[in-house]
């Protein structure tokens, strides 16, 4: 009787113990919010500025959604309200061995890129997407522009 009752346990144990465990562990997936704009050295990597963003601006995000699908929105200071400036959905493509990111967006059946520049860092809660790249410092070394996104 014993024997009855423990070999569907023990089968219900095997199936359930051995189901494969599906959880993506990307730390690009999710909300990211605008935070600042650092300028990094081209030389040493030191700041050479940073500006934080205004509480209107730090409404502006990027959604990175599983399957390469992007949601963003801007927003920014229009005389004396925030206003969002457009919503976007967009595709994107991140090589995580280049640390480099394309996004872009489909109409007419043709691609349309918005974005394809490296990615300056990455980490669970913080984001620096290079959108430039000129000498700020005079010293005739390329310097990085780098938006700063937090979740």
């Amino acid at each position: 009787m014993i024997k009855k009752q423990l070999l569907p346990l023990g089968l219900a144990l095997v199936f359930f113990a051995c189901k494969k465990d599906t959880k993506v562990n990307d730390p690009l997936l999710g909300k990211w919010y605008y935070a600042r704009s650092v300028i990094y050295s081209g030389k040493d990597g030191k700041v050479l500025k940073q500006t934080e963003g205004d509480a209107c601006e730090k409404k502006t995000y990027y959604e990175f959604l599983s399957g390469g699908v992007l949601n963003n929105e801007g927003y920014a200071q229009i005389g004396a309200k925030c206003e969002s400036t457009g919503f976007g959905l967009d595709h994107y493509k991140y090589d995580a061995s280049a640390k480099k990111m394309i996004a872009w967006f489909e109409e007419n059946g043709a691609d349309h890129p918005t974005y394809n520049e490296p990615v300056h860092s990455i980490a669970a809660t913080q984001l620096e997407l290079q959108w430039n790249q000129k000498d700020a410092d005079g010293d005739g070394v390329a310097d990085l522009y780098v938006n700063v996104y937090v979740k």
